[in-house]
């Protein structure tokens, strides 16, 4: 099971970072030999520690562990990811900016960089960003489909890969979702 949550991790990661070509979301179902074997490759790689460091993810940011802790614990390569909490956009690029020269500079795997930038969090979590509307606000498909955009823009330029945003929230009995 963990090998397989792995596996998955390093495909979802290899695909992302492949620059050769861009992969659709149904080459995530197809198998591929070539991506198999490299996922193999490091997962064999990796010690006991390291292959359960992967699945640890710790907090950064205003709201999160302190700066000094997380770099720590990214040179003791103890962890796979950071979920950002509240902060600006200079801090957390600066931050997941210095993580990375950690992992290459130490031969270790990317981190995996995460946040919730929900429109109504977004300029919260990401100080010094476009302001947005709030999510109730939001009204039609042109509007989500342009905040969308100026979230995913602004959360890649500054190097996460992951935003915990729901896709959809539905509710009947809060008006809010």
């Amino acid at each position: 099971m963990k090998r397989s949550i792995f596996s998955l991790s390093l495909t979802v990661l290899l695909c992302i970072s492949a620059k050769a070509q861009t992969p659709a979301l149904t080459d995530f179902y197809k198998y591929n030999p070539e991506i198999e074997h490299r996922v193999d490759e490091i997962f064999n790689s990796l010690d006991d520690q390291s292959r359960v460091a992967q699945m640890i993810v710790t907090s950064a940011g205003e709201l999160g562990k302190p700066e000094s802790v997380v770099m720590d614990l990214a040179k003791q390569n103890k962890i796979g990811g950071i979920v950002f909490l509240k902060g600006t956009q200079e801090n957390h690029k600066r931050m997941i900016d210095s993580l990375n020269a950690i992992s290459v500079s130490q031969n270790q795997l990317p981190l995996l960089y995460s946040i919730d930038a929900e429109p109504s969090l977004f300029n919260g979590r990401l100080k010094g960003s476009a302001p947005l509307m709030n999510t109730i606000d939001i009204k039609t498909t042109r509007q989500a489909d342009s905040i969308a955009r100026i979230i995913n823009t602004s959360l890649q330029e500054i190097g996460f890969h992951q935003n915990f945003a729901p896709v959809v929230d539905v509710s009947p009995n809060n008006e809010a979702i």
